[in-house]
C-alpha cells in the first residue's frame, strides 16, 4: 500500500521548484541577518567587559594610591617638608596602562609647619581639625590603550 500525495501531483514541477528557490533564498537571508546580529552583540559585550575590567582596575589603583600617599606622608617630617604631589604609572615596567596623579592639601592649626610653606595649607582654629590631609587621586588610562578613556577620581579626608 502506497501513500499518495495528491496536492503535489496537481502542481507543475517548474512552479514548485521556483517557490522552493525563493523560500531558500529568503531563509538564507534570515539566517545571515541573525548571525550578523549575534556577532554584533558579541563584539559589544566583549568591549563592555574590557571597559568594566579596566574601570575596576583603575578603582583599585586609586585606593592603593591613597594608601601609598598616606605612607609617604607618614614617612615625611612636616618640619622638613610636605608631600604635595605624587605621579605614578602602572605597571612600572613595560607599556603604561594607567597614569596616577595624587595631590595633597593640608589642614593645620595656625601656624602651619615650616616645611609646608610650598604646599597648599588651610588653617583652622580648633585642635580637633588639626592634622588632616585632603588626598585627591586621579587614575586615567594612558593614551592609546582604549578607544574610550577611563578615568577614576577619588577625594578623601585622611587624619595625619
Amino acid at each position: 500500500m502506497q501513500r499518495q500525495i495528491r496536492f503535489l501531483r496537481h502542481a507543475s514541477p517548474a512552479r514548485r521548484g521556483g517557490f522552493i528557490l525563493i523560500m531558500a533564498v529568503f531563509l538564507i537571508i534570515i539566517i545571515s541577518a541573525m548571525a550578523l546580529k549575534m556577532l554584533s552583540y558579541s563584539s559589544e559585550n566583549t568591549q563592555q567587559v574590557i571597559n568594566d575590567y579596566l574601570y575596576e582596575q583603575a578603582a583599585l589603583l586609586g585606593y592603593g594610591a591613597t594608601e601609598y600617599t598616606m605612607l609617604a606622608i607618614s614617612g615625611t617630617n612636616p618640619a622638613a617638608g610636605c608631600v604635595t604631589d605624587l605621579d605614578m604609572t602602572y605597571p612600572e615596567g613595560g607599556p603604561t596602562l594607567f597614569n596616577i596623579n595624587t595631590t595633597v592639601q593640608y589642614i593645620w592649626t595656625a601656624p602651619a609647619p615650616a616645611g609646608c610653606a610650598g604646599a597648599t595649607v588651610q588653617t583652622v582654629q580648633t585642635p580637633e581639625q588639626n592634622g588632616i590631609a585632603i588626598v585627591t587621586v586621579t587614575v586615567e588610562t594612558a593614551p592609546g590603550v582604549v578607544t574610550e578613556p577611563i578615568r577614576f577620581y577619588r577625594q578623601t579626608l585622611q587624619k595625619l
